[in-house]
């Protein structure tokens, strides 16, 4: 049966698709603009099927021929349905073509302003690439600028840092000929308690140091401090041997201990001036053939220590450790505590009388009671000084007991005797100065007696600090020098204006401030500098009497001994005695100059 999709058909389908009605009104017409053949069919299936027999409706197809197929028809298969389906299509239909129509004047738009985009992206590469040649250029020159600053500055660095070795080296050499000049100075004496232990020590720090030098300069790096404490141990050894000689009998063992130490001292000033030819080379450390030629000079050198130390060795038996020193060593500790002990009594007895001092009615200067106090304070400085002076003995002593020291001690009893010396005219001095200040009153003063009273605290001051130098060199007595120049100072101070009675506000200002020891203290701080050049200008006298001395005794010196090397260095000034050398027993053959 063929397909039907006419209207009529569909909407009893829609209310009973099962049921029929009879047909009691005359057929419809043929619908207008539908095929003849569309309804014939259906007008023929109408007239077969059997009305009659349909009573109860039960089986609507009954009716129907047996061959006839049945075609349900969906509400959206309709005719009507299937034209506004078609008809919407066709609407979206041009709706797309109208927004493909819309999309290709955009893209056509996009077009235009790509290819003008195009066109305004190569002038602008055109820029930049321009652009950046300028600016590689000018980092171009701006590096070969900034390399040629790094150059120049490091063509300074060494320059400055040859200037600073140079000046290092030349203030070693000039060291190195006070420590000759010392050595031959007939009035130096030396360390008189220096032991053979002792001796044999400095010789071992010394080798120790001179082997450190040479793996510096082998693989290069800074040796200006080594060469400084080569210098200083090569000090202690001449001073120490200085010292034995003065208990060596045998003639044989004086000449061989000094010979030695003259040609250390010489070994040294030949290092120092070849670590300046070494450090003015452009690798900064020693060549192949130059580390030979080293090696040779360190044979020499400790062939020489050698020599040192066996006669020590010979002479062993004299230079044993007198008991005697140590001894007074612990007296001299004794003595310093004991000082201490005694200026606190009597600053409390000035303390004492000062508060029992009456004022005279009238009078707004007490001058008395203003010396007293500030004679009070000078016996509290005092006391401060000798303190520092008993810590620094009680610290050498134990260090010497204990075997463990690490400075340069002097066991000679006549500086340990000065100490104690000095330890007694500190308590006298103190003791002039109460008996000036209570010969003050409160209108008159007593300025001789003020002036006796501070000759004695300056000297014996001066005393003290000279013993505790001499016998220990280190940091400590730092403290002890300023604090004897404060003192001295403040004391010289007071006594002038109690003389003159012209700084007599100033006098009261003094004693009025809140503490006249911190007063002393910031003294100190400011005294360091003057202290430093002070120093300074008396090694600068000590040299000029030494050049002086060597000027007016020319037969005593010799030139310096002219050895081939491979070190081009500048003539030595290192006075060398007129003492003929012994050769050793296996004398190393000369190293030829390989740079001439």
């Amino acid at each position: 049966m063929q397909y039907l999709a006419q209207p009529q058909m569909v909407q009893p389908v829609h209310q009973n698709p099962y049921s029929f009605q009879p047909q009691t009104s005359k057929p419809p017409q043929q619908p207008q603009n539908q095929p003849k053949d569309a309804f014939s069919d259906l007008f023929t299936l109408g007239k077969q099927l059997n009305y009659t027999t349909s009573d109860n409706y039960a089986d609507p197809f009954s009716a129907l021929p047996s061959d006839a197929k049945v075609h349900y028809v969906r509400p959206d298969e309709t005719r009507d349905a299937l034209l506004n389906k078609i008809t919407f299509l066709e609407n979206r239909i041009k709706e797309l073509e109208g927004e493909i129509r819309d999309i290709d004047g955009q893209n056509n738009e996009l077009r235009l302003l790509l290819s003008e985009h195009d066109s305004g992206l190569s002038s602008v590469r055109a820029q930049m690439e321009e652009r950046m040649k300028i600016q590689q250029q000018q980092f171009l020159e701006a590096n070969t600028q900034l390399k040629a600053h790094v150059e120049n500055t490091y063509k300074k660095y060494e320059k400055d840092k040859l200037a600073l070795i140079t000046e290092m080296v030349e203030s070693d050499r000039k060291f190195v000929e006070q420590i000759l000049l010392k050595f031959e100075n007939p009035n130096n004496l030396g360390n008189r308690g220096a032991t053979a232990e002792d001796i044999l020590q400095s010789s071992k720090n010394l080798q120790s140091n001179y082997e450190g030098i040479l793996k510096i300069l082998e693989t290069g790096g800074s040796f200006g401090s080594g060469l400084r404490n080569l210098v200083t141990l090569a000090s202690k050894l001449t001073d120490d041997a200085k010292g034995a000689l003065s208990k060596i009998t045998d003639p044989n063992l004086k000449m061989q201990i000094a010979t030695g130490c003259r040609n250390v001292i010489k070994d040294i000033a030949q290092i120092l001036s070849n670590s300046l030819s070494i450090a003015s080379q452009p690798q900064g450390k020693a060549e192949p053939r130059q580390l030979d030629y080293l090696k040779e000079e360190q044979a020499k050198f400790l062939h020489n220590l050698s020599s040192i130390n066996n006669a020590v060795m010979n002479a062993q038996s004299v230079l044993r450790r007198d008991p005697y020193a140590t001894n007074l060593e612990s007296i001299a500790e004794q003595e310093l505590h004991a000082a201490v002990k005694i200026l606190t009594e009597i600053a409390n007895g000035l303390r004492s009388q000062n508060a029992n001092r009456s004022s005279q009615p009238g009078t707004t200067l007490d001058v008395g009671k203003t010396i007293g106090k500030a004679s009070e304070s000078i016996l509290q400085s005092l006391s401060l000084l000798v303190s520092f002076a008993a810590s620094a003995q009680s610290e050498r002593l134990k260090q010497e007991l204990t075997g463990v020291s690490t400075q340069d001690l002097h066991r000679d009893p006549m500086w340990t005797e000065a100490l104690v010396n000095a330890s007694k005219g500190v308590i006298n001095g103190a003791k002039a100065l109460v008996t000036a200040t209570g010969n003050c009153t409160s209108t008159k003063l007593d300025s001789a007696s003020l002036k006796e009273a501070a000759k004695i605290i300056s000297a014996s001051t001066s005393q003290l600090v000279a013993a505790s130098r001499a016998k220990n060199n280190g940091q400590s007595q730092t403290n002890l020098d300023q604090a004897s120049e404060s003192v001295i100072r403040a004391t010289n101070e007071l006594v002038e204006a109690a003389n003159t009675l012209a700084n007599a506000e100033q006098i009261e200002i003094m004693a009025n401030s809140n503490s006249f020891v911190d007063a002393v203290k910031e003294e100190i701080d400011s005294q360091s500098l003057i202290l430093k050049t002070e120093k300074e200008l008396n090694l600068a006298r000590i040299r000029l009497n030494q050049l002086k001395q060597a000027r007016d005794h020319p037969q005593l010196l010799n030139l310096p001994e002219t050895t081939s090397s491979p070190f081009t260095s500048t003539p030595s000034n290192t006075p060398t005695l007129n003492q003929v050398t012994p050769a050793p027993s296996n004398p190393t053959p000369v190293h030829v100059n390989p740079f001439l």
